[in-house]
């Protein structure tokens, strides 16, 4: 009896730490980046920061479902000191500046002096967000041994397709690009033309006027021998899309230019590329646009935008540019051609998901939103 009694007693106890032990997560210093960098040192470990937004799904998505599993916790807590800050208040705007953060989450690793020794951009799951800082730890596949790698010298193609996906990871598009670009330059042609290169020019050739780009046009059919139509005239109608829309799109400091339009009409015509009336379509409306010209953007619409295959997605994009000019037009003929279009699209959508995108698209074209009214 004396023996149950205390297992009893001492039933709590263990459930509490059980409970304890399933409930760990990564330990943040709420405190200023100078005492935590004086904290590293102390503890001669390297920093770990969370450069996160207030605003942003992923960035929660870690914080709750990923820094509180214990694997994560264990890994983080006897590794590093770790630092997390709003990358748009306070001292989170001067790091985020001093360390490049404008796209969240963004993780960095710090050696104890604050000097980047990696960087990791995205969510992910529990165990593949290990390993990509177990690579950042380690000292021959962290980004700055990587770039201190490359400044060397080294441009053996397994190094170098390492180095280029330690760039994707860090979200370091342009010097990716810069040496993916110096990567297949340096090859034959015949070594060009391969599964293995085709992955560089897949995941990091996306200007439409690049050499590398134009090479890919000109050798479609061996690429296609080598790696079939697919992923081709993917990757071919992902390029001309992107450059298409970046017409249209009132991107930051970006001039509309007419010449260089033409330019790529005269790209798209000669390249002959499946759905080519979709390139045209967008070039038209960039040009209505600009030109603001709302009846001619509403006859497009009403026109060649009803015959041209658009994912629900695509289509969003092109009206969202579109409806603001339209909407402050006044002009009552285009906003019910516009409006008739949309609710043609709605009744056919593929992508559910988009459909409130929709709907809101309609109430600011009709000036039934708040933002609208004001």
């Amino acid at each position: 009896m004396k023996k149950l009694a205390a297992a009893l007693l001492l039933l709590p106890a263990l459930f509490a730490g059980s409970l304890q032990a399933q409930n760990r997560s990564v330990q943040f210093e709420d405190t200023t980046f100078a005492i935590s960098l004086a904290k590293a040192k102390a503890a001669n470990k390297p920093i770990f920061m969370d450069g996160f937004t207030s605003w942003c799904g992923p960035c929660k998505y870690m914080a709750k479902k990923v820094f509180t599993q214990d694997k994560v916790a264990d890994f983080m807590n006897a590794n590093f000191v770790s630092v997390k800050f709003d990358m748009e208040k306070g001292e989170g705007v001067t790091l985020a500046k001093k360390y490049g953060v404008n796209v969240y989450p963004t993780f960095l690793i710090l050696d104890t002096a604050g000097n980047l020794v990696h960087r990791i951009v995205g969510s992910s799951e529990a165990d593949e967000f290990l390993e990509k800082v177990k690579a950042g730890l380690n000292p021959a596949t962290s980004l700055a041994a990587q770039q201190a790698t490359y400044r060397a010298g080294d441009r053996t193609p397994a190094f170098v397709k390492g180095y280029l996906n330690t760039l994707k990871e860090a979200y370091m598009e342009d010097t990716a690009k810069v040496v993916a670009t110096a990567y297949l330059r340096s090859l034959k042609e015949k070594d060009r033309i391969t599964k293995d290169s085709w992955n560089i020019y897949n995941d990091f050739i996306n200007n439409a006027s690049s050499k590398e780009f134009l090479f890919i046009l000109t050798n479609r059919i061996k690429f296609t021998d080598a790696v079939g139509d697919s992923a081709v005239d993917a990757k071919i109608t992902s390029v001309f899309t992107d450059k298409a829309m970046s017409f249209l799109i009132n991107r930051k400091g970006a001039v509309y230019s007419k010449e260089e339009s033409q330019k790529f009409r005269n790209l798209v015509n000669a390249s002959k590329p499946s759905n080519i009336q979709k390139y045209f379509l967008i070039l038209d409306l960039a040009d209505a646009k600009f030109a603001k010209n709302s009846g001619t953007i509403a006859a497009i619409v009403d026109g060649s935008m009803k015959k041209v295959e658009l994912t629900d997605e695509e289509c969003h994009v092109i009206l969202f540019q579109i409806i603001p000019l339209v909407a402050d037009s006044k002009n009552k003929s285009a906003i019910a051609t516009i409006n008739a279009y949309i609710d043609t699209r709605i009744a056919s959508i593929k992508e559910e998901w988009t459909k409130p995108y929709f709907e809101k698209l309609k109430n600011k074209l009709n000036g039934t939103t708040e933002e609208a009214k004001k």
